[in-house]
């Protein structure tokens, strides 16, 4: 069975994205979410996982276009956030996931850029 490692940067990332869904992590880092007070564990694999992929452009309004040499994500109002190029070991279906959770993230840390922003503002007054 060839499954996937993330590299710290994508761990990080994909522990930052989840925690703006709404997930906490045990202390083993899976990912569960509170159901009727109790937890419920899943396998969240946004990199691997189409459905978990389609939950990332529902839940951050992304739109993505497949092209002939690649992939391009846009944010709901236009600007392209992401653009990967098809690779002839992946394939389409890991170009799409890789574009789709690159622009995940911008959006999670221009929101964080934000909050950093509010937060600075309040201490300086």
């Amino acid at each position: 069975m060839d499954e996937t490692v993330m590299n710290n940067n994508e761990l990080t990332t994909w522990r930052m994205i989840g925690a703006d869904m709404g997930f906490e992590f045990d202390e083993l880092g899976h990912p569960y979410r509170t159901v009727n007070d109790l937890p419920y564990m899943r396998d969240w694999r946004p990199l691997d996982d189409d459905s978990d992929c389609i939950d990332l452009l529902m839940h951050y309004h992304l739109s993505a276009q497949c092209e002939l040499e690649g992939v391009i994500v846009r944010d709901q109002y236009g600007p392209i956030m992401a653009m990967t190029f098809y690779e002839t070991e992946g394939g389409k279906r890991e170009a799409l996931r890789k574009a789709v959770f690159e622009a995940a993230a911008k959006v999670v840390r221009a929101k964080l850029q934000l909050l950093d922003k509010e937060t600075a503002c309040v201490k300086a007054q």
